[in-house]
């Protein structure tokens, strides 16, 4: 495990701090499984959506329901007829009132194999509050205004509940106004094995920006992590930085764990000692 350096209240940006100073984790590769069932209930957990092969259900809008969806933190969803080429329907989350508000669905805990690598896909775009078309930074610091959708991964683990964040490493800069590609490569360790509850969701923009989505998808995968895959506890609130205490500067540096942690203590990944 590295801890990164923090300057009081100051950051380089989450992104670009990650890969600037995080060399390649060892990666743990793992042939796609095709006997994974769920203990409880015997089903096979290998084939199709909702699977430990395929997290998402109605990732396409085509043939997906809203209450395919959960809203974490505020928010409304529904259907948009603002659609990527080739589709007549999208989802769109309107309303948001924080930054840590976004669409999100239920992770199987029996899928969280340490070891097991995924692969993140989605189409996204950005809207203000009167819908008209902004871009955003992809290497912005947290809480910056142009901040860009991040999927995370909410964990309540034996040691507290952490984040971790899963950053597009697409090699494109946003593009106002078009649907842009969403892509990330990320394994667990064990860490998030040991969750009891986890879920997946989108976050990031600021109040009142309104997040478009399709074709989401997580499945199984075998290859290597991209650079912006990184674990926080719970992000900096507003106050937290506007208060420009010794404590706010802390809550801002960011722990970083390789894909593996069989190496991890109790000591290390207790909440309060990862900021």
């Amino acid at each position: 495990m590295k801890f990164l350096h923090c300057a009081p209240l100051t950051l380089v940006g989450l992104f670009a701090h990650v890969q600037a100073r995080v060399s390649t984790p060892k990666q743990v590769f793992r042939q796609l499984s095709n006997s994974t069932t769920d203990s409880a209930s015997g089903a096979d957990l290998d084939y199709g959506p909702g699977t430990c092969l395929e997290w998402i259900i109605g990732g396409d809008a085509e043939t997906g329901e809203l209450t395919d969806w959960n809203v974490i933190g505020s928010g409304n969803l529904e259907f948009s007829s603002d659609a990527p080429f080739g589709a007549t329907r999208a989802y769109k989350m309107v309303n948001r009132d924080n930054v840590n508000s976004g669409p999100g669905q239920d992770i199987k805990i029996e899928c969280l194999e340490a070891g097991k690598q995924y692969k993140i896909s989605a189409k996204v775009k950005i809207t203000d509050g009167l819908d008209q078309a902004v871009s955003c930074d992809k290497y912005a610091e947290w809480l910056d205004p142009n901040f860009c959708p991040l999927f995370t991964i909410q964990a309540l683990t034996p040691h507290g509940d952490a984040k971790l964040n899963i950053g597009n490493d697409h090699n494109a800069d946003w593009d106002a106004g078009a649907w842009n590609t969403y892509n990330a490569i990320f394994t667990v360790d064990t860490r998030l094995e040991s969750a009891t509850i986890a879920k997946v969701f989108m976050r990031g923009p600021p109040a009142d920006i309104n997040i478009y989505f399709d074709d989401v998808s997580i499945i199984e995968h075998v290859g290597e992590d991209t650079r912006y895959n990184f674990w926080t506890t719970a992000p900096p609130t507003e106050d937290a930085v506007e208060s420009k205490s010794e404590d706010a500067a802390d809550n801002v540096c960011i722990a970083v764990t390789s894909a593996e942690s069989e190496d991890a203590t109790t000591e290390t990944l207790t909440d309060s000692n990862i900021v």
